[in-house]
């Protein structure tokens, strides 16, 4: 890694808690990278070195290093991260949100739709989904209280985790100890149960306001992501008028699967636009 991508790190207090994040330095529009529910800004850590701007990987409430609180809403998260961009005095920005940071980013491009320039989602959400009944059991009492619980809840989300994924490397209990043991920590697996409670009902009402975003937007899909399908994220691309982009031998993860091919085609993409 040269010297201008060197990930750096910081920790700033905002209204609502201290955001852990990590960041490069650079003159050009920095792109901001919004991680998925119950992972952390670490899930960029293997893009970074692809993307040719500077970047902003926070953790966002609740995850990773940053602080636990009650900031399970969409729009909620949004504004934190506006609050974030405020902090570093980072008047114009790009954003690239895998799974449940795309939803917050295409929130945030309504919040401030003259600050964002542009938008990517990475396998993210942004339409309504009909969740399965069994997964809508596993949100409440007394499934909730055992799945969700301190000592069994991480050993479970990892497994979760694990399906995403479709390179090997990343399958590795080795791997997923380090990237997920965040959660072991007191309230994490409570806070992650939190968000997902909100998330069904706030990407529906999210979805029906899609029709007033006028920012540039890109979606890219792995193609063998097991939680978001291909058709979804084509739909998606549709509803917010942006191109589309399918890749190969990639998961959920999209963007650590194949983290050059993605980051070739966000910074292909952003230079269109500058």
């Amino acid at each position: 890694m040269s010297e201008s991508t060197a990930v750096k790190q910081k920790t700033l207090q905002l209204t609502h808690g201290q955001i852990h994040l990590n960041y490069t330095e650079g003159s050009e529009t920095p792109v901001l990278l919004l991680h998925g529910v119950g992972n952390s800004s670490e899930s960029f850590e293997m893009l970074i070195p692809h993307l040719g701007s500077p970047v902003i990987a926070p953790d966002l409430l609740g995850f990773g290093k940053s602080n636990i609180n009650d900031r399970n809403r969409i729009k909620a998260h949004a504004q934190d991260m506006v609050e974030l961009m405020d902090a570093l005095n980072i008047e114009e920005f790009f954003i690239a949100g895998n799974s449940f940071g795309g939803d917050i980013a295409l929130e945030m491009a309504l919040l401030v739709p003259g600050r964002v320039k542009g938008v990517v989602s990475l396998n993210g959400g942004g339409l309504a989904m009909d969740t399965p009944l069994q997964f809508r059991l596993m949100l409440r009492p007394p499934l909730s209280t055992i799945l969700f619980s301190k000592m069994i809840g991480p050993s479970i989300w990892k497994e979760y985790i694990k399906s995403l994924y479709q390179s090997d490397e990343f399958k590795k209990n080795e791997f997923l100890n380090q990237r997920l043991g965040f959660l072991k920590q007191p309230g994490r697996m409570t806070a992650l149960l939190n968000n997902l409670k909100t998330l069904d009902t706030d990407r529906t009402a999210l979805h029906t306001r899609l029709s007033n975003l006028k920012t540039p937007a890109m979606v890219i899909y792995g193609e063998n992501d097991p939680e978001f399908s291909v058709e979804y994220g084509q739909q998606l691309a549709k509803a917010i008028e942006g191109s589309f982009e399918k890749i190969s031998g990639a998961g959920h993860f999209v963007h650590e699967d194949q983290p050059k091919a993605v980051g070739s085609r966000i910074q292909s993409w952003i230079a269109t636009l500058r």
